[in-house]
């Protein structure tokens, strides 16, 4: 018998909270692992930050995550909630634009809540000043419009600003405004917002199916859903000198609301000599 048919969610409902079409995205993968029903609730999750800065965001993506989904269950009276965020950005580790989307789902019958993530180094996310009327076609190109939406606001203010632009009258326009507000060079950057950035929108599916068949799995111990990775163990041996590497040896798989924790998955593959110490200090 499929998983969903031994589902304690078979039939009941969810509370998605998202003011960005993220419904079709995370609803799929619940109701075809689980039988899980969701329902958007339109809070206002702007409220806990913004990518265009206007409110910024205090707290982690998964902080973030949590704090949507608790709302909208206040909001809808639901036992059941979900939300997603992302963290999108570079490091000084990896220049290329990284995508980290995490779904998050709270369960208050059972008492636990739970998360998955991806990454996508795919997400299109792209920023330029203009000092003048002038589109540049290159820097609309890199910046996948018309298909993915734009910002655009003053460099020297945060006010005005025009979002979710998918029409180069549209954008003409904005920049014009911006210009006559006073501000000498004006900034177009991506809308980052999962309903205005397609390229956004796979992650946030991938991990939303990665949560669906966590929620699946129970613990061995208390029988809680969403048994899973909740931490790894580094140290696989360099293929070179056997030196231990910052490579993940293994993962701790664990409950979400009891304290059983086990080691799983232990790879007996060597490091790579790249990242040794000692190899390549």
């Amino acid at each position: 018998m499929s998983s969903r048919a031994h589902s304690r969610y078979l039939g009941r409902r969810a509370c998605l909270a998202t003011l960005h079409d993220k419904l079709d995205l995370i609803a799929p993968a619940m109701e075809s692992h689980l039988g899980l029903e969701v329902f958007v609730e339109g809070v206002d999750t702007d409220r806990f930050g913004t990518f265009s800065g206007e409110v910024p965001r205090p707290r982690s993506a998964y902080e973030t995550a949590l704090i949507k989904a608790r709302a909208g269950m206040v909001a809808s009276d639901a036992r059941f909630g979900l939300a997603s965020e992302g963290s999108i950005g570079t490091n000084s580790f990896f220049p290329l634009v990284s995508d980290v989307e995490f779904v998050v789902f709270i369960d208050d019958e059972e008492g636990f809540e739970v998360a998955e993530q991806a990454t996508s180094f795919d997400i299109v996310a792209h920023r330029w000043v203009v000092d003048d009327l002038r589109t540049d076609g290159d820097q609309l190109h890199r910046a996948g419009f018309p298909s993915h939406g734009l910002i655009v606001h003053p460099e020297d203010s945060s006010l005005p600003v025009f979002k979710g632009i998918h029409d180069l009258d549209e954008l003409e326009s904005a920049v014009r405004t911006c210009r006559s507000s006073g501000s000498a060079q004006v900034v177009i950057e991506s809308d980052l917002r999962a309903n205005h950035c397609p390229s956004r929108r796979p992650t946030i599916r991938r991990a939303a199916e990665r949560l669906a068949e966590r929620l699946t799995k129970h613990c061995p111990s208390c029988e809680c859903p969403g048994w899973g990775p909740v931490d790894e163990v580094r140290g696989r041996k360099c293929a070179e000198c056997r030196w231990p590497t910052n490579e993940r040896l293994a993962l701790v798989m664990g409950c979400c609301r009891c304290d059983l924790r086990r080691t799983d998955q232990v790879t007996t593959e060597p490091g790579d000599p790249s990242r040794c110490p000692r190899c390549n200090p």
